[in-house]
């Protein structure tokens, strides 16, 4: 049986990059009802939204949703994820301490992926810490770096630039899909408890994240094949 926990679900309407994103139909659903269904069937006891957007404000109640309207000085484009957590903490007041955030923008999650995350953050519970979902990529990436000024610094360290791709580490990126974190560590850190960050390992065919409209239309084309069970 998982831990009873609350979902947390964020979603704006002032995406530039992909118009009305959020509420997008995927499979004859809006794309932000999927993660409302998927944190259900993983155990979630209920699901807070943060929104601006109108069709999700305005649509009817949902038995254990929260609607939470953003207010606006929270819903530009510099706007942390941070600061709308915090304000939905408080406005949504969730009955569980334990937290599960998932993006709208990740609807190819499996349920069991959330589940899995939610056990994975009770073994080593703590206000400190949280889960974070990862997908691999490219360990050629070690091979970047930043300029400063006129020098070139690497990433971790410049003799990756000149090692063979076998040679250097797998490499995983945040795919943001599932976060997993306490209430009173979210307050406790004004944002995430990165201190001890468990990760989750995803594949990529379930990590297709929506910015573009391509992504959604790659992520359409997938949706059969990949549908969450």
């Amino acid at each position: 049986m998982t831990q009873p926990f609350t979902a947390l679900i964020a979603a704006r309407a002032g995406s530039k990059r992909f118009v009305k994103k959020n509420v997008a139909l995927l499979g004859g659903k809006p794309l932000y009802q999927h993660s409302i269904d998927q944190a259900f069937a993983a155990g979630a006891n209920e699901v807070l939204i943060s929104t601006d957007i109108s069709e999700i404000l305005s649509a009817p109640a949902l038995e254990r949703v929260v609607c939470c309207e953003r207010p606006p000085e929270l819903a530009g484009d510099r706007t942390s994820i941070t600061d709308v957590l915090l304000d939905l903490l408080v406005r949504g007041k969730p009955n569980s301490e334990v937290l599960v955030l998932l993006q709208p923008t990740s609807p190819l999650r499996p349920e069991g992926a959330i589940r899995e995350c939610v056990e994975k953050f009770m073994a080593e519970r703590s206000d400190d810490a949280m889960v974070m979902s990862v997908t691999p990529v490219n360990e050629s990436v070690q091979k970047y770096g930043t300029l400063e000024g006129a020098r070139f610094r690497a990433m971790r360290s410049n003799k990756d630039c000149f090692s063979n791709a076998q040679s250097l580490d797998q490499v995983y990126r945040p795919n943001g899909s599932i976060y997993v974190f306490t209430a009173d560590g979210f307050r406790k850190h004004s944002g995430f408890p990165y201190a001890h960050i468990i990760p989750f390992i995803m594949d990529a065919a379930h990590s297709i994240d929506i910015d573009y409209p391509e992504d959604f239309e790659r992520v359409a084309k997938a949706f059969d094949g990949l549908r969450p069970k």
